[in-house]
Formats: structure tokens, sequence, C-alpha cells
């Protein structure tokens, strides 16, 4: 009961310091970016084509957060999470709490995430609310679309922020290796044959399989249009067992990343 509060308290902590820093406040800017582009995307649509078409609202918003803002605000709060502690002499208070150091690290970790999706989530479903307005009063189905998109944007923070606190413990430059992932992996393999094998190393590869709406998915589940390429979709289910173990393997792999960097410590 004494570790559960500990853990408690130290993401407690963790989440209060991390709302109120520079970082996060820069992000909600980032983060309001969509608002602002939401209803004049609407109009502009209406201006150039007649009628409703959600395909639009979907590109939007795959290209805004599963592409661009839940991996890069992942990176911005994990990528030095441990090191930034380290270098302004905190960390060694962190760890005289009764938690292992695993917990410490997973505290910090799951108040990264939802800092992620306190910032994605709602951004995305005021954009899609907003979008409906522009519409012309249809708003439901654009909120439908967002709430279906919600869970593969959470899952997906939990899997880009144990990658990017684990590329922190191992690089000494891991933003800048997270950026050069970012290119590569999230921009970069969206130029490659859709049905290439290698996108399905990806991350947003299951996370789209999970938060795709039907409205979006082919005939046969298999494909989508998103601007002017196919995404292949996993099935929902298997997308979240595959995103899971995905995020579950890169906590295993933080967590024994910063035990051998203790016991390191200690033979030194």
């Amino acid at each position: 009961m004494t570790i559960l509060r500990a853990f408690l308290a130290s993401y407690l902590l963790e989440l209060r310091l991390g709302l109120f820093s520079r970082r996060a406040c820069a992000l909600a800017l980032l983060y309001a970016a969509p608002l602002a582009l939401a209803y004049p995307l609407r109009r502009l649509q209406a201006f150039v084509s007649s009628g409703v078409n959600q395909d639009v609202f979907i590109s939007f918003a795959d290209l805004g957060y599963f592409i661009f803002l839940v991996p890069l605000g992942s990176l911005v709060l994990a990528s030095t999470m441990i090191g930034r502690e380290v270098e302004e002499g905190t960390w060694h208070y962190r760890l005289l709490t009764p938690l292992p150091t695993w917990m410490t690290l997973l505290a910090k970790q799951c108040g990264a995430v939802t800092i992620v999706v306190l910032l994605s989530c709602p951004s995305l479903i005021l954009s899609s609310l907003v979008y409906g307005i522009a519409d012309g009063g249809g708003v439901r189905g654009y909120l439908e679309v967002a709430l279906s998109m919600s869970p593969g944007l959470a899952l997906a923070a939990v899997a880009y922020v144990a990658l990017f606190s684990s590329l922190g413990m191992l690089l000494k430059q891991p933003l800048v290796v997270g950026i050069v992932y970012f290119l590569v992996s999230e921009i970069g393999l969206q130029f490659i044959p859709a049905d290439t094998v290698i996108r399905e190393l990806t991350i947003i590869f299951h996370a789209r399989g999970v938060g795709y709406p039907e409205v979006a998915r082919g005939a046969e589940g298999a494909g989508t249009m998103a601007g002017a390429s196919i995404i292949y979709l996993e099935a929902p289910g298997t997308a979240a067992w595959h995103l899971t173990f995905i995020a579950l393997t890169l906590l295993v792999i933080s967590a024994l990343t910063i035990r051998v960097r203790q016991i390191g410590a200690r033979s030194e």
C-alpha cells in the first residue's frame, strides 16, 4: 500500500510539474493550431466542392495528430525526462522515495502520457466540433470520427513516450535522434508504397488501425484513402493488441535500461 501511495504521489507530482512547465505551454499552443485551421479548411472545402465529405477531416486529423502532434509531443516531453533531472541534480531526490527505480521512471512516463493525451484528444474533439459548425450543423458525424480516433492516439502516446524515454537514457543527444526517427519513420515512410511490410514496423501503422473510424475503411476493411495515397489498416482489435504489445515491450526496455545504468553507476 505504501508503494502504491508513493507511486501515485510521484505520478501526481510529475503531472503537476509537467502541466505547468514551459514545454507543456509551448505544446499547448502547438496543439491549438488545428482549432485555428479547422474552420477555414472546411470553408475552403465547401468553396471547392459542395456536399459533406468526412474524408478531408479524417486526412486532416491523420496528418495533424497521428503523424505530427502526438509523436512530437511525446518526443519533447519524454526524450529528456531523465537526463534533464540528472543535470539539474533532482534525480537523486526522486530515488529517495520507497519506490523501485523502474516505478519512479514509470510514474514519469505515465505523467508524460497523460499530458500528451490531455493535449491531443480534447484538441481533436474540439477541432471536429469547429469543423462540424463550419459545415453548417453536421457536428455529429465529425465528433464520432474524433471519438473513434482518440483511443488510437492514447495508445500511440504510450508507445512513443516509452520509445523516446528509452532513447533518452541510451543516447547523449536523444532529441536529435528522436527528430531523425520522426522524420524517417512518421513522415518519410508515408511516401513508400502503401503495402510495404516495413510500414508495419512503425507505431503509426497500428495506431491508425485502432483509431480509424468505420466510415474511413474500405469495403472489406483493408484500406482507406488519406490524401492521395491508400492506407492499409489492421482490424481494430488486432491493431490494439499489437500496439499494446509494442508499448509494453518498450516500457520493459526502458525499465531494464535504467536498471542497467543504475548498476553501472554503482560499479563506478
